[in-house]
């Protein structure tokens, strides 16, 4: 009964301070994750729903086309572009996501530390270290995606798991599961590691209402699950393999390969992990009973790290083995729990401190000034001088100035001659166009709102579109003196392009004089934009049938 005991000294309601605190803590996530959109994935995640709701946008894109893999999240946010621009809905699902997120936090922190202002102090906290010290480059705090809505749900999942509150945990995790299997499932094997024990050491916890959650959440994770099934069904073996290994160790291999992590954010990640259990196992017979339940749950996340590690380590790289199994992103969640345990440790000892009179409420309260501006402020300034949003700052090019101003006000220039490019095909070009796009950008369906020949970022989930994206991608930027990319090929080469893969324009960056005048005398392309006597970095031609 110890923990019906338990359970009963949390309170299920949120009171006026606890809105306060979720409301403080979105504001924050707006601070620092509410940059321009689309953010890193939303061009990949909402340009995919809109063509769900709406299949002639994109009727011939190659990645919207392809099978869908969050379904749910396509139904649940897609349909708000039936009504509000990309870059609207973006919005409403960050500022749900973050409010989901922040209440999730605020709930949890409330089970461990039941103290006024604890939920602020520790998300904050859980920000900072989970954006600067993850391993595998997972994150929580961004853009609408279907992950963020998983986080959420699986925190609050945990809230109810370490109270054992049975009865809300399952149906919550077969939610997360539909929003985002991975994230939902691994969730469930942590939290199931833990179950597995205390079950064992107190079955009067687990009452007939528990299976009931587990009778809802069951078909919650199926409709999650059944997609995933569906995307390798009916394939041949070969093809499967092949997929595999592009996804492992061609396009997500910073997520996917330990062997492949940066050794700066492998250490910084151990320091987490020490700080962290180190923490626990000093002050373990002092710890509130729930924070040595996450605990728990953590090092269950750790072990599935682990295994990740070992798999890597001991599956050779041609290994059809090491890629099916490392596919499933054996780090992410431990790139999430560890600083999330630690949040909560590090707010723990302040206030035991606090309350020994060890530490003084000054000191506290500017440590956490501390992080809370200095965070607030590295983020607004790095914005400041490059403004663009994330989507376009991780790959579209960036000036090469000396001087810092120059340096932005290029830079800048450069993204604004890119939307406005795409601006032009979405007002000169049928619905239904194909565009051949440089290879260093990953928005032009966001901002053109046409179809595109193939994107490095779009890449598709099912195994036989995987296969042919890979074949899409280096058919269409083929290496060339070791760089890739539309400016390094002949004009013969791109028009072959064009006509191979149904392509009415192509979208061309034109840096150099040579770049500009290189289609003057080529009958093929039809220079549309920019306008004659103007200058743009990016060119649309039209491709003339010869």
């Amino acid at each position: 009964m110890r923990g019906h005991a338990l359970a009963s000294t949390v309170s299920n309601r949120f009171t006026l301070w606890d809105v306060a605190e979720i409301a403080l803590l979105a504001a924050f996530f707006l601070l620092v994750a509410g940059g321009a959109t689309p953010d890193a994935n939303e061009a990949h995640y909402l340009t995919k729903a809109k063509h769900f709701w709406n299949p002639d946008f994109g009727s011939r894109d190659f990645f919207l086309t392809s099978s869908d893999a969050h379904v749910v999240f396509y139904w649940t946010v897609g349909w708000l572009t039936q009504f509000f621009s990309l870059e609207t809905t973006a919005w409403i699902g960050r500022f749900v996501i973050w409010i989901l997120i922040a209440a999730s936090v605020v709930r949890l922190t409330k089970t461990i530390l039941p103290r006024q202002g604890g939920g602020l102090v520790a998300g904050v906290i859980f920000f900072v270290l989970q954006s600067n010290l993850h391993m595998a480059g997972e994150w929580v705090i961004g853009g609408a995606e279907a992950k963020g809505f998983a986080f959420a749900l699986c925190f609050l999942a945990l809230s109810h798991a370490i109270t054992n509150r049975w009865a809300g945990v399952w149906w919550l995790l077969g939610v997360a599961m539909a929003f985002h299997v991975l994230v939902g499932g691994w969730f469930v094997v942590c939290i199931g590691a833990y179950w597995l024990i205390d079950w064992k050491i107190d079955r009067e916890d687990h009452s007939g209402n528990e299976w009931l959650s587990v009778g809802v959440g069951i078909p919650f994770a199926i409709v999650g699950l059944w997609p995933a099934i569906m995307l390798s069904r009916g394939v041949s073996t070969e093809t499967i393999q092949m997929a595999n290994w592009i996804s492992v160790h061609v396009r997500l291999p910073h997520h996917l390969l330990f062997t492949n992590f940066s050794l700066p954010r492998v250490t910084g990640f151990a320091t987490l992990v020490l700080i962290g259990f180190g923490g626990c196992v000093w002050f373990y017979r002092k710890l509130p009973v729930t924070l040595r339940r996450m605990t728990m749950v953590c090092a269950a996340s750790l072990f599935i790290a682990l295994t990740g590690v070992l798999i890597d380590w001991g599956l050779p790289d041609d290994s059809v083995w090491q890629h099916a199994l490392l596919k499933y992103y054996w780090f992410r969640t431990s790139d999430v729990m560890v600083p999330l345990l630690v949040s909560q440790v590090l707010v723990w000892c302040a206030l035991r401190g606090y309350d020994r009179r060890h530490i003084p409420r000054w000191i506290i309260s500017a440590a956490f000034a501390g992080v809370l501006v200095g965070q607030i402020t590295c983020i607004q300034w790095t914005r400041f001088w490059d403004p663009r949003p994330r989507g376009d700052s991780l790959v579209l090019p960036s000036a090469r100035k000396v001087e810092r101003m120059a340096q932005r006000e290029m830079t800048l220039r450069i993204h604004r001659h890119w939307k406005t490019a795409c601006a032009w095909l979405q007002r000169h070009s049928a619905a239904d166009s194909v565009v051949l796009t440089p290879m260093r950008q990953q928005t032009f369906k966001w901002h053109a709102q046409r179809a595109e020949v193939v994107s490095r970022k779009d890449m598709p989930q099912d195994a036989v579109s995987l296969v042919r994206w890979f074949e899409l991608y280096h058919s269409v930027y083929p290496v060339r003196n070791d760089r890739r990319g539309l400016r390094h090929l002949s004009n013969s080469e791109i028009y072959d392009r064009t006509r191979k893969y149904g392509a009415d324009f192509v979208v061309i960056s034109e840096f150099s004089p040579e770049d500009q005048r290189r289609f003057e005398s080529d009958p093929r392309f039809a220079k549309r934009f920019p306008p004659t006597g103007s200058f743009s970095f990016y060119a649309v031609y039209e491709v003339i049938d010869e």
